[in-house]
């Protein structure tokens, strides 16, 4: 199966943690990518910054978290693939938010970072 990043793995904290961790989380990332602080490009921390906003909004809402989680189980449970998902967003059909979720993410959509941390863009 190929490797895929949830808003989870952005924000570096568990399936099950609490509304409380994330929110942590999302502060001590923001301290270290603004891109007022940030030691690397200034693109790439408007990139995380992005992204890491994107899975905080996502998180801290009990609705969006669900459907996101929903989605997680399709994928690894074998319902859905990511590479059908990718195939499907290129061709410029529209993507059915029923099959695979309100979010996916794609190799191609890797951001590279100084440190070497994983964070994906979606």
């Amino acid at each position: 199966m190929a490797k895929f990043t949830t808003h989870y793995d952005n924000l570096k904290v568990s399936r099950k943690a609490p509304f409380s961790v994330i929110k942590a989380a999302y502060k001590a990332l923001c301290n270290v990518y603004h891109p007022d602080k940030y030691q690397g490009r200034h693109d790439d921390a408007l990139q995380i910054m992005k992204l890491i906003n994107k899975a905080y909004a996502v998180l801290s809402d009990p609705i969006k978290r669900a459907e996101h989680d929903k989605w997680i189980e399709k994928i690894e449970n074998g319902f859905i693939t990511i590479s059908s998902a990718k195939e499907r967003s290129e061709s410029g059909r529209p993507i059915n938010k029923t099959d695979i979720g309100a979010y996916f993410f794609s190799e191609k959509c890797r951001s590279s970072t100084n440190d070497n941390n994983n964070f994906w863009i979606a």
